[in-house]
């Protein structure tokens, strides 16, 4: 009976043992030299340490402030981010609009890609997409002429001839328009 007992333990912990020497898959990903560690690390050091000398001097510039200054200084803060959380939002539903507009015109996506959305208005916007529709319209239709040309046919001329010859070419090409005739 004991005998069992250490041969199933004796087993669970060869499969735990196999189990741990399994080898681990290797992540898939880049790897950075020591060099690029380092400028990875300074970089965000350096961020961190303007963060850090900002908040020092909006502090530095509080304590100088009595209460009421204190109030309208904080006042002012949050106008600002209230106002350039407004103009993002507004960007956003105006990028949803035009992107919109654009596809029922025809115009990719990408293209938009080029304007700054917080600048713009709708009226401009509007303006600079019925400009893109028509250059990328005339662009269609120039490389699509140019496409379809076909060259002007033949002349056949009959002139310097044999009688035969002429005979001939009459004979084959009578219901021919483009006959020189």
């Amino acid at each position: 009976m004991e005998n069992n007992e250490s041969m199933v333990t004796t087993t669970e912990t060869v499969e735990k043992a196999e189990a741990t020497t399994q080898e681990v898959p290797k992540k898939e990903g880049k790897t950075y030299t020591r060099a690029e560690v380092e400028a990875i690390k300074k970089a965000e050091r350096e961020n961190l340490l303007k963060e850090i000398e900002a908040k020092q001097t909006e502090a530095e510039k509080l304590a100088k402030m009595d209460t009421e200054q204190k109030h309208q200084y904080e006042l002012e803060k949050i106008q600002k981010e209230l106002a350039d959380e407004r103009a993002k939002n507004n960007a956003h539903e105006l990028r949803d609009t035009v992107s919109k507009i654009a596809e029922e015109k025809g115009i990719g996506a990408s293209l938009l890609e080029m304007f700054d959305f917080t600048r713009e208005t709708a009226e401009t916007m509007n303006k600079n997409i019925q400009i893109l529709s028509t250059e990328i319209d005339k662009r269609v239709e120039q490389r699509v002429n140019e496409l379809l040309k076909e060259k002007s046919p033949k002349q056949v001329s009959t002139q310097g001839l044999g009688d035969s010859n002429k005979k001939y070419l009459d004979e084959k090409y009578k219901n021919n328009p483009y006959y020189g005739k």
